[in-house]
């Protein structure tokens, strides 16, 4: 199935994951998803660790006018502390962020991005497939919110154990997106959870 076709059958809230070998398709599909929100008058999220201003420029290029919707209330840009350097607690950490990344936000959203910046390191991905697994299956149903996280597939294939985090990072999600075929493939996997 094609993914953007996938993100457009979206109709109810829903946590899904998405793990790219191709950082552009990775972007188009992070960016459709946002897309599809703002024309529901979703609001909608984008979580970056890096610079705000090159995702700005980057939704641009997929046509989004950044400055038309963040007037209008509908879009923002967090940027995401480091949790594995806060000086609270991860499960602190991860509350904060949600409340100020939500700030007054009341109606459906739509949020896009990944709570720990690199998950190359095991260290780093236990903690954020964790973090999946709490949003799972305690935040997300207080949530009115659709979440895509994301992952590159090469910090998820750094670590040996790869095949088992994302066994165990799809468990913690509705459905799938997975783009890991060398040859470019995308294939969708959903996986439905109790």
């Amino acid at each position: 199935m094609d993914p953007l076709l996938f993100i457009d059958s979206i109709n109810s809230k829903k946590h899904l994951m998405l793990v790219y070998n191709d950082a552009f398709l990775g972007r188009a599909i992070e960016f459709h998803f946002i897309k599809k929100g703002l024309e529901k008058k979703e609001h909608c999220i984008y979580v970056t660790h890096g610079d705000s201003k090159d995702v700005k420029l980057e939704m641009k290029k997929h046509g989004i006018d950044f400055e038309q919707f963040k007037n209008n209330r509908l879009l923002r840009v967090y940027q995401m502390p480091n949790l594995l350097e806060g000086q609270i607690g991860i499960l602190d950490g991860i509350d904060k962020a949600i409340k100020e990344m939500l700030g007054d936000i009341k109606g459906p959203c739509r949020i896009t991005g990944r709570l720990v910046p690199d998950v190359s390191l095991e260290e780093a991905l236990a903690i954020q497939e964790y973090a999946e697994r709490i949003t799972h299956n305690g935040i997300f149903e207080k949530l009115n919110c659709s979440i895509l996280c994301s992952y590159d597939f090469s910090q998820i294939q750094a670590n040996n154990k790869w095949i088992q985090w994302l066994a165990k990072l799809q468990a913690s999600h509705h459905a799938s997106i997975l783009n890991i075929d060398t040859k470019g493939t995308v294939t969708i996997s959903v996986n439905e959870l109790d």
